[in-house]
C-alpha cells in the first residue's frame, strides 16, 4: 500500500475490508454510522502507519482462508478415504491424479474441476473462477500422467505403481497412506538362514519353469491378475522379465509369472489379504 496516501483512505480501505470479511462469516455488515463503527474509526485513525497495514494484510488474509476453506476441493467430502480406494486391484489414470493429491475421485476430477472454472451463464452471472493453486497443480498433474508411460500403457494401474510414480513427481508431498505402499514393498526379505534353504529355493524357482506361454495368454489372464498388462509393459524395471521371461524367445514361463505376480500381491487373493499359500498356488486354486 503506497504510505503517501492519505491516512483516510487507509482507514475506509480497513473498513471495506472488516465489512467484507463480516460478510464472508455470514455475519451482520457493520453500518458505517454507528457508535461502534465511528469508535471503530477512531481508534484505527490512532494508529500508526504500519500497524494500519499490517491490520489491513490480516483482513485480506482472513478473507482469503475463508475464500479457499468454502471451495469445492477442500470440502470434507472430497478428501480421499484410502481405506476405500487402496484395496483395489486398480485405478484409472483420473482416479491416479485425484488420490496422488489426497482427493476423492468421485468428487474432484477433471470434470469437477472445468466446471468450478467454467464462465457461470447469465448476463449479470459474473466472471469465472481464475485457476489458483489446487486448480493449476491439477491440470498440471494430470498432464504429466498422460506424458507418463508408467501412467498411459494400461486403464489398469496398480496402486502400488501410481504411488511409486506420484513420488518420483510429487516427492514427499504425496499422501501419507500412498507412500505406505512404497515403505512396505522396500522392506528387505526374509534372511535365509543356511544353505540348504537357499538350494531348496533356487530348485523351486527352476521348478517353476514348465510352460512356455505367449504374452497374450498371460494378458488373458486378467481376470485373477488385473494388472497383468501393465506389469508386462514394465517387466524390465519390475523384475517381471528376470522372474519369468523366456531366453531369447518372445515368450513367457506361465507358472513363473504367476508366482510373480502372487508374491507381489497382483494377484486378487494376495490384493486383498487372503490367506497365505505357497506361490503359484493361490493363484491355481483362482482359475479352478
Amino acid at each position: 500500500m503506497d504510505i503517501e496516501r492519505p491516512m483516510w483512505r487507509v482507514h475506509d480501505a480497513i473498513i471495506s475490508v472488516a465489512q467484507s470479511t463480516a460478510k464472508a462469516s455470514n455475519q451482520p455488515t457493520p453500518r458505517t454510522d454507528n457508535r461502534e463503527m465511528d469508535a471503530y474509526r477512531a481508534a484505527l485513525e490512532a494508529m500508526e502507519m504500519d500497524a494500519l497495514q499490517r491490520r489491513h494484510s490480516a483482513l485480506r488474509a482472513a478473507i482469503a482462508r475463508r475464500h479457499e476453506a468454502g471451495k469445492f476441493y477442500n470440502q470434507a467430502k472430497a478428501q480421499a478415504d484410502f481405506s476405500y480406494w487402496l484395496p483395489m486391484d486398480f485405478w484409472t489414470l483420473d482416479e491416479a491424479v485425484a488420490l496422488s493429491l489426497g482427493k476423492d475421485p468421485r468428487e474432484v476430477n477433471m470434470a469437477s474441476v472445468e466446471r468450478h472454472l467454467e464462465k457461470p451463464k447469465g448476463l449479470f452471472s459474473g466472471p469465472a473462477n481464475q485457476p489458483d493453486a489446487f486448480t493449476k497443480a491439477f491440470h498440471d498433474l494430470h498432464l504429466k500422467a498422460k506424458r507418463s508411460r508408467a501412467m498411459i500403457s494400461t486403464e489398469l494401474l496398480a496402486p502400488h505403481d501410481v504411488a511409486a510414480w506420484a513420488q518420483a513427481t510429487l516427492g514427499d508431498a504425496i499422501p501419507k497412506p500412498m507412500a505406505a505402499l512404497l515403505t512396505k514393498a522396500a522392506e528387505p526379505a526374509p534372511l535365509v538362514e543356511n544353505e540348504a534353504l537357499s538350494t531348496a529355493t533356487t530348485a523351486t524357482q527352476d521348478e517353476l519353469k514348465k510352460t512356455l506361454v505367449s504374452r497374450a495368454a498371460l494378458v488373458a489372464l486378467a481376470h485373477m491378475w488385473p494388472t497383468v498388462e501393465n506389469d508386462l509393459h514394465h517387466a524390465n524395471r519390475n523384475g517381471l522379465q528376470e522372474a519369468a521371461k523366456a531366453d531369447g524367445r518372445n515368450q513367457w514361463w506361465k507358472e513363473a509369472a504367476l508366482d510373480w505376480a502372487d508374491r507381489k500381491g497382483r494377484s486378487r487373493n494376495q490384493a486383498r489379504g487372503g490367506p497365505s499359500v505357497s506361490a503359484p498356488t493361490s493363484i491355481f486354486n483362482m482359475h479352478k
